[in-house]
């Protein structure tokens, strides 16, 4: 799966490097950004685990009676889902403006042709969102049967076709219409691909009544998984949004800087929690055939500590490169042409500010993922809600940083959540502290080869060395220095599957 993801990521920032270079930090980027902000929420929740984390313990447990079984789930689900899609669709096309006033206020003005503008794009844009629908369906059922390459790895195609798009539109003097609609194309062709991939593999539709009764507890759960999972995506489109009445180029810096976040966060914190979601829930499915419940809960303990020194072993050295050398990084990915000097500058300060965020957004994901297990969905959607409040306010607060209010707001609030789902665990059986030999092993096998590696970064940063060597030498310092202290990454990684 994360080779899939890698693929996706790579011509991601293909995609990104060809916006920023070809259309720079313009008011039109700005435009079109704030604007795909909303489908691309509903991508990550839908696609990337959210939604699906409502019905992947119930579809596992189909799954392991029969192939039918699990089809006939999904069937059902698959009619209630897109319906309530369609419907969200129908309302963006007819009355675009509440979109328009929610996520990109700064924007508008008083002249009507370049609202109609905005509204329009948005109306193409939303038009994907059935697309994804579909996507996250086909992904599910693939993910459930240990099938994670194509579905992850389909997403280059999407974004080849995004690629054209742009530079086709800076042919045509950055015409953002000419982009949208490659989205739309990129997403159905994503879309037979991988439909194709999971009817090959025994995706069909089952037209069953009456409507299994594990489709409304699915139903049930689905909003306050949305709310939990969604919470931090739905910071980041209130963040544009205020980015919207600040200085011109705002917006992309934001969104250039979060994209470099992504990069690893996608790669490490997605594809880790996934996997850990499919193989806990199929773990505890087994164990509660035999087991009490809290002994089942006790032999997944193993697979949960592992999960946790997995991530820490990939997102904290991750997280200390980008706030070493953010500037190299922001330069060498996107400073050329069209993005300027000062706008690698200010996004580089921005992403600096993320930068933390990829360990406490990992690790919450994987405690979020540890509720849904167990059949909790209430605990982690307060939790959420309540970061949410918190970031509210952390963005008044700070928002004489100005642009910078929200990446710091962002990360702040992650921690917070991350550490309110780790202190709830406790309900759940869960030790609220490492045991002794726990913490041990996560200073000698995280903290101290991660503290070398930082050292040797700030060295080459300090001697001007460049940013592809700067990398080079210090992921491999880290490889070294985790064998040093013992550490066999494959050996990790084959214990935790």
């Amino acid at each position: 799966m994360g080779l899939g993801i890698l693929t996706s990521r790579v011509l991601g920032f293909v995609r990104d490097l060809t916006m920023a270079v070809t259309l720079g930090a313009s008011h039109a980027t700005d435009i079109f950004l704030a604007a795909f902000a909303i489908p691309n929420l509903f991508r990550v929740l839908i696609v990337e685990g959210s939604f699906s984390s409502s019905y992947i313990p119930l579809l596992n447990s189909k799954a392991l009676h029969s192939r039918r079984s699990a089809n006939i789930f999904l069937s059902q689900l698959v009619f209630f889902q897109l319906g309530a899609i369609l419907i969200i669709v129908a309302v963006a096309l007819v009355f675009p403006q509440i979109l328009s006033h929610s996520v990109m206020p700064g924007f508008l003005t008083s002249d009507s042709d370049g609202n109609a503008y905005i509204n329009n794009l948005i109306r193409l844009l939303m038009l994907y969102l059935p697309i994804v629908g579909l996507m996250g369906t086909f992904t599910s059922y693939l993910n459930v049967y240990n099938s994670y390459y194509i579905p992850y790895a389909s997403v280059a195609l999407f974004n080849l076709a995004f690629i054209f798009g742009i530079l086709l539109s800076s042919h045509l003097d950055g015409n953002m219409y000419v982009i949208a609609y490659s989205i739309l194309i990129g997403g159905l062709v994503q879309l037979i691909l991988v439909g194709g991939f999971a009817y090959g593999s025994g995706l069909r539709y089952v037209r069953v009544s009456p409507v299994d009764s594990a489709l409304w507890l699915t139903l049930r759960n689905m909003l306050p998984t949305a709310i939990t999972l969604g919470s931090s995506q739905i910071g980041l489109l209130i963040g544009r949004s205020i980015a919207s009445f600040m200085p011109m180029g705002s917006v992309t810096y934001l969104f250039y800087s979060h994209r470099i976040l992504q990069f690893p966060l996608g790669i490490l914190g997605v594809a880790l929690s996934i996997v850990f979601f499919n193989s806990l829930a199929r773990q505890l499915s087994v164990n509660r055939q035999t087991m009490t419940e809290s002994d089942s809960i006790r032999a997944t303990m193993p697979l949960i500590k592992q999960v946790i020194l997995v991530s820490l072993l990939l997102t904290v050295p991750a997280a200390i490169g980008l706030v070493v050398i953010p500037y190299p990084l922001i330069d060498l990915a996107f400073g050329y042409n069209a993005f300027t000097s000062e706008d690698v500058f200010q996004t580089a300060r921005a992403l600096q500010l993320y930068a933390v965020s990829i360990v406490f957004i990992t690790l919450a994901s994987i405690f979020t993922r540890i509720y849904y297990s167990l059949g909790s969905y209430r605990t982690p959607m307060y939790i959420a809600v309540s970061a949410l409040v918190t970031m509210l306010v952390s963005y008044i607060l700070l928002l004489p940083l100005g642009y910078l209010s929200i990446p710091a707001t962002f990360t702040l609030t992650s921690m917070v959540q991350m550490i309110l789902l780790w202190v709830m665990l406790r309900k759940h059986g869960f030790p609220l502290l490492p045991t002794t030999s726990t913490a041990v092993s996560i200073i000698r096998q995280v903290l101290i080869p991660s503290s070398i590696m930082a050292v040797a970064l700030i060295f080459m940063h300090s001697i001007a060395m460049h940013a592809v060597l700067m990398v080079a030498i210090s992921v491999l310092l880290y490889g070294v220095a985790l064998r040093v202290f013992g550490v066999r990454l494959l050996k990790v990684f084959k214990e935790l599957d």
